[in-house]
C-alpha cells in the first residue's frame, strides 16, 4: 500500500509498462530522476511505458522496479499470464483475514484487492532501507 498510496507524488511514481516484450507494473523510487533520452507516463494505462532491455536497464540503474504480469495459480493451472499481475501483500484484510494483493491489469493498478490462501499469487520481496 505504500508503494501505491502512502508516499509523496506516488501516483506519479508508477505505471504500466512493456519491457523487453513483457507486460508489467513498474514502480519508482522516491528520489526518482528520469534517464536522458527516455520517457515514463505516470498512472499509465494499457502497458503505455516501452522499453527495450538496454533503455530497461537504465531504468534500473536509477532505481526502478518492474512487476511482470505472471498471472496467478489456481488448482493446477496458471491463468492470465502476460495479462494480469497478481502479487501478495503481508497485510490482511480487517474484517475477513483474507490477505491483500496488489493486482494490475491492462485498464490499471489495484492495491486493494484480495485473495484467498490457496490460490498461487507471486512474490516479490520488499526490504525498507
Amino acid at each position: 500500500m505504500y508503494l501505491y498510496s502512502g508516499r509523496t507524488n506516488a501516483a506519479g511514481l508508477r505505471g504500466l509498462a512493456t519491457v523487453n516484450n513483457v507486460h508489467g507494473c513498474i514502480f519508482l523510487p522516491d528520489d526518482w530522476s528520469l534517464p536522458a533520452g527516455l520517457s515514463f507516463t505516470a498512472d499509465a494505462k494499457n502497458w503505455a511505458n516501452t522499453y527495450s532491455t538496454s533503455d530497461w536497464a537504465k531504468m534500473e540503474q536509477n532505481g526502478a522496479v518492474f512487476l511482470p504480469a505472471a498471472g496467478m495459480r489456481t488448482d493446477k493451472t496458471v491463468n492470465n499470464v502476460d495479462a494480469f499481475g497478481h502479487y501478495w501483500s503481508s497485510t490482511l484484510k480487517s474484517s475477513t483475514d483474507v490477505p491483500y494483493i496488489l493486482n494490475f491489469n491492462t485498464s490499471g493498478i489495484y492495491p486493494d484487492d484480495t485473495s484467498f490462501q490457496y490460490n498461487g499469487n507471486s512474490v516479490r520481496v520488499v526490504k525498507d532501507l
